[in-house]
């Protein structure tokens, strides 16, 4: 029989016992374990040469139970599948976890590994043949790199259809293994994600003459909103007694198709993560500046009037038509805005000043915690990633800040009689 293997919970089945039970047998016989795809398996082998040591009716039973669990691996792996297969299999339970826009971002990613591996058999495939496709894709036709975090999701869902292949018997281990090298990639410079206050105070003087543009740009500066979220802000969401804003859902593009072309619409939908669901205080002069901002709605006869026939009075930010705003036309139209007056060496977005708020609060002493907890953040781990050379400045700081205590201890020498 060749080298097959179970999960501890397929074994726990086999045997009739509990997961615990397994592990105790594990450790007391020293069966054999393999770790594949960050799961323990026993080789079927070795359970059957435990078994054989015995000779009750009960563990004959036991072996053929195994024997039957061994015969169905065999039939799943003679099973022809190809990695095309398997992809649309793991991006079908994908497509129910994830908002459109993430969900068009992984089709993406797939069609990079369609395109070169989709017609290989899932069980053919080796790390060579992954090697040569992470360092054929790694280039673009213009001979420049991928960026860093394409490459990175096109290896996590490489190696979830493995860990899915491997899960469902198509394959008994994935070939996704530490010789596999991660080819150059581009790695963007730090300090285009966010602005100096000066290029911030430049970009302010210039948008003077928008409203709209002046007061998204300070907004996003003062509370580190994603640009969907402002967009996506009901008046109900500003609580101009606590100075807060709370953050409950987002303006996201909708990907649809119809007669197999692509289509998009601008939906009020969830917010980006869970934890970007959350509450943020804001300057008092960020209440001023929405207050003035809904007075000049107002004002405007014709344009409240649509906003009032569409019934989007709650919005905050409604588009000229009294509709939802549509971020990425809103970025093309800033950016020509700010070339049309001379700023467009600023290379401003929406974006870069959300960072832009985390900088300076980090320059200030902030914590990294409380910033990334702001800025609505998965983990401390992002945040600290976008803004690593602003931490690394603030560590420099921290040691000049204490030049009087090094030049203390520099002051006791060495004991003569030191060996």
């Amino acid at each position: 029989m060749q080298d097959l293997v179970m999960t501890i919970e397929e074994c726990a089945m086999a045997l009739k016992v509990s997961v615990k039970d397994v592990e105790a047998l594990i450790y007391n016989h020293e069966l054999q374990v393999k770790s594949i795809c960050g799961k323990s398996r026993i080789s079927v082998v070795a359970l059957e040469e435990y078994i054989n040591g015995f000779s009750s009716n009960s563990l004959l039973e036991i072996k053929r139970t195994v024997d039957e669990i061994a015969s169905h691996i065999v039939r799943k792996i003679d099973v022809k599948i190809t990695l095309k297969e398997i992809l649309a299999q793991v991006l079908e339970f994908k497509r129910l976890s994830l908002s459109s826009n993430s969900f068009d971002w992984e089709l993406g990613v797939a069609k990079h590994i369609e395109h070169h591996l989709g017609d290989y058999y899932i069980d053919e495939i080796l790390p060579k043949d992954i090697q040569a496709f992470y360092n054929q894709v790694s280039v673009k036709e213009d001979q420049s790199r991928i960026s860093r975090r394409f490459m990175i999701e096109i290896r996590q869902l490489l190696k979830h259809c493995f860990t899915y292949a491997v899960d469902n018997r198509y394959i008994l281990s994935s070939p996704m293994t530490s010789s596999i090298i991660m080819p150059k990639v581009d790695d963007p410079d730090p300090h285009k994600r966010f602005m100096s206050y000066e290029e911030v105070s430049q970009l302010l003087n210039c948008v003077q003459g928008s409203v709209r543009y002046f007061t998204l740009c300070k907004l996003l500066v003062m509370s580190g909103l994603r640009i969907g979220e402002a967009l996506g802000l009901y008046w109900d969401d500003i609580d101009v007694q606590h100075h807060r804003i709370h953050v409950r859902r987002a303006v996201v593009c909708d990907y649809y198709y119809i007669d197999g072309k692509k289509h998009e619409r601008y939906i009020i939908g969830k917010t980006k993560t869970k934890w970007s669901r959350r509450s943020i205080p804001i300057p008092h002069e960020a209440i001023l500046l929405l207050q003035e901002w809904r007075l000049h709605v107002a004002m405007d006869q014709k344009w409240t009037q649509r906003i009032q026939q569409k019934g989007n009075e709650h919005l905050v930010f409604p588009n000229q038509h009294g509709n939802l705003m549509n971020y990425s036309t809103l970025q093309d139209h800033f950016k020509k805005y700010l070339r049309a007056h001379g700023a467009g060496q600023l290379h401003a977005s929406f974006h870069r000043l959300r960072h832009s708020f985390g900088s300076f609060l980090l320059e200030q002493g902030e914590e990294l915690v409380v910033v990334s907890r702001l800025l609505g953040h998965k983990n401390i781990r992002i945040t600290a990633d976008i803004y690593v050379t602003v931490t690394e400045k603030l560590k420099e700081d921290c040691i000049s800040r204490n030049v009087e205590v090094w030049q203390r201890l520099n002051q006791i020498s060495l004991s003569q009689d030191a060996s």
